[in-house]
């Protein structure tokens, strides 16, 4: 698995073990802005979570991304897990270079969220982190020549600068407006502002501490990492800022819900192509990727949890889709090169009393099975949100229809997803949908006049062929055009073609 919920308590203490004293807020991802990202010049999405106070009440809060090929949906999940990984204090995997507009140098990145306290004494904070990442050259290794950063042969890396966290709300028994509590992006120095910076390296020692940071700091700017997120640094501001630095827990909050209660599922990172040969499996626990056709070697703690997760799933699962249950099956062990034993294992599908290779199954069925783990994680936790990307893929329109609307009625997370079935349309309410539009500028809206009545999947096809909204939401050529230009490129096909139908 990418992480262990060990290794993330164990660090957790390390580095803040004043969170355990507290009770921890609920945050939610409220609005998401970029700026000169993959088609979006210019788009913001907005979430309807700030209208309701969660810890009250079980209210979910879910956002459905609609539009056409390349107008800006994926986007929406890719920001998301750039953002995850910068939280994490990770490298940010070099795939994401891709996003920067090809006419820009760099994209603007900024992320709002709602801390929601229980404690009515505390209320809530609006807290925005943004930041800008671009495109930087690698140096190639002397001994191999090849590019580092996991052996990729990608000539960039991203660069992440201008960090800055602003928030505002409840600080120290006073009612603050939105202000900057930390920034990277300084003329002199290594942070700001300078007037907040005790809240982080204390009084004592400070020229010691500000070295250690500095070093940070460019050590981050060159191996894509957060330099406000990265381990050494919250290490470092927990040794030496106040126990009770209300700023530095904004910094610990956001790294405590990247770590355990943010997911994406994206199409860049992991996995989900070429579904009959491999299961891309996601849990809070991490992700890792089972071989369909041949087995899998893990370690004994990875195969039981994912036996316990196996269980949970499989009581889901044959409501889902009836008598079918999941499992994987040890058929062997082996040893790594430490001599540590391993497990061999092979998924497998149970329907009745029949016994099959998980590989028999559908794409449908696996793709299901892929994040079924982290749906229900959403459902059941308040401070859970999860991402997915093209959740739609291969899965039949009803049952999809009805898991989203089942998770806006009864969920209590935040779930994001983007798809290309309109069935959802037809259920879930027009507040939880977003359209993309043809306009770079202005990427995202949501559709003006509907009605409580209306059904959002005729409103939307009319819209299609109407134009009525401040946005074009579909823009493409007239039907007897591209009727012309298909007869047209069949024409341009080498004569070799037609050869060969002869014969």
């Amino acid at each position: 698995m990418s992480s262990t919920p060990d290794s993330i308590v164990e660090f957790a203490n390390a580095t803040y073990p004043s969170q355990a004293k507290r009770i921890l807020p609920t945050i939610r991802i409220h609005k998401i802005t970029m700026k000169n990202f993959k088609s979006v010049d210019c788009g913001e999405v907005t979430f309807a979570c700030s209208k309701k106070y969660i810890p009250e009440g079980t209210k979910s809060d879910i956002l459905g991304i609609y539009g056409q090929n390349g107008s800006g949906k994926t986007a929406v999940i890719e920001a998301l897990s750039i953002l995850r990984s910068a939280m994490l204090g990770q490298e940010i995997p070099d795939v994401y270079t891709d996003c920067i507009s090809a006419n820009a140098k760099e994209s603007h990145l900024e992320f709002t969220f709602d801390f929601q306290d229980q404690r009515p004494s505390t209320g809530r904070k609006k807290v925005v982190y943004s930041f800008d990442i671009s495109r930087m050259e690698k140096e190639k290794e002397e001994k191999t020549g090849s590019y580092r950063q996991r052996r990729s042969n990608r000539p960039y890396q991203i660069r992440i600068s201008n960090e800055k966290i602003s928030a505002s709300g409840d600080f120290y028994g006073k009612n603050k407006k939105l202000q900057t509590i930390i920034t990277t992006a300084v003329e002199k120095g290594t942070l700001g502002p300078a007037s907040l910076l005790q809240y982080y390296i204390g009084k004592e020692e400070i020229a010691d501490t500000l070295y250690d940071l500095e070093v940070n700091k460019r050590y981050a700017l060159t191996h894509s990492e957060s330099f406000i997120f990265k381990d050494e640094t919250l290490t470092a501001f927990a040794k030496s800022a106040p126990e009770d630095s209300e700023y530095l827990h904004i910094l610990q909050d956001l790294r405590h819900y990247s770590h355990f209660f943010l997911y994406v599922i994206d199409t860049k990172t992991s996995g989900l192509i070429r579904l009959n040969t491999v299961l891309p499996f996601c849990t809070r626990a991490g992700s890792l990727v089972i071989d369909l056709n041949n087995t899998t070697n893990l370690p004994e703690v990875i195969y039981n949890d994912i036996c316990q997760d196996f269980d949970a799933i499989n009581i889901a699962l044959s409501e889902l889709i009836p008598d079918l249950k999941v499992m994987v099956k040890k058929v062997g062990e082996t040893d790594d090169e430490d001599g540590k034993t391993l497990f061999s294992v092979k998924p497998y599908a149970k329907r009745g009393e029949t016994e099959f290779p998980l590989s028999y199954e559908s794409d449908g069925v696996i793709r299901i099975i892929s994040f079924l783990c982290l749906y229900l994680g959403a459902f059941n936790d308040k401070s859970c949100t999860v991402a997915i990307d093209e959740m739609d893929a291969g899965i039949y329109e009803y049952l999809l229809g009805e898991m989203l609307s089942a998770f806006e009625e009864y969920g209590k997370g935040q779930l994001i997803f983007t798809s290309h079935n309109l069935r959802p349309l037809e259920l879930i309410s027009k507040e939880s949908i977003v359209f993309t539009t043809s306009n770079p500028q202005n990427r995202y809206i949501r559709l003006k006049g509907v009605g409580h009545s209306n059904n959002l999947r005729d409103v939307y096809l009319r819209e299609i062929l109407l134009n009525e909204q401040d946005e074009v939401i579909y823009k493409a050529g007239k039907r007897h055009r591209m009727i012309s230009a298909i007869k047209r490129a069949g024409k341009g096909f080498p004569d070799r073609f037609k050869e060969e139908s002869d014969v």
